[in-house]
């Protein structure tokens, strides 16, 4: 924890992270819909490297490139089935309801 901001340090540490899938189901996922790693990282605007290591877990997207990894994987997600915990999907919005809205139901 930081010496500064103690409290802050040890909200954010009780705070629950935003989670993706492991890396195992996020390759499982890409595979089945036939997306390479290429065409993926095109999409989210990273090079294919950075992708794989997205992908593999080495590192982890930050802000709107997180935000928009974790939407493909539960798209995909959708579309083929998961294998294993959900927990890291986002909850589907009602109809009428923003994505911002969303994130923080249950609070």
């Amino acid at each position: 924890m930081s010496e500064s901001y103690p409290s802050i340090d040890a909200l954010l540490a009780r705070a629950p992270a935003a989670a993706l899938p492991p890396p195992g189901e996020r390759r499982r996922l890409r595979k089945l819909a036939g997306l390479t790693q290429d065409d993926a990282g095109k999409a989210l605007g990273v090079s294919r490297e950075g992708f794989g290591k997205w992908e593999s877990g080495a590192t982890k997207p930050r802000g709107q490139k997180f935000d928009a990894y974790r939407h493909l994987l539960a798209r995909l997600a959708t579309d083929y089935g998961t294998e294993g915990d959900t927990s890291w999907m986002p909850h589907p919005a009602t109809p009428g309801q923003s994505t911002a809205e969303t994130a923080t139901q249950g609070e």
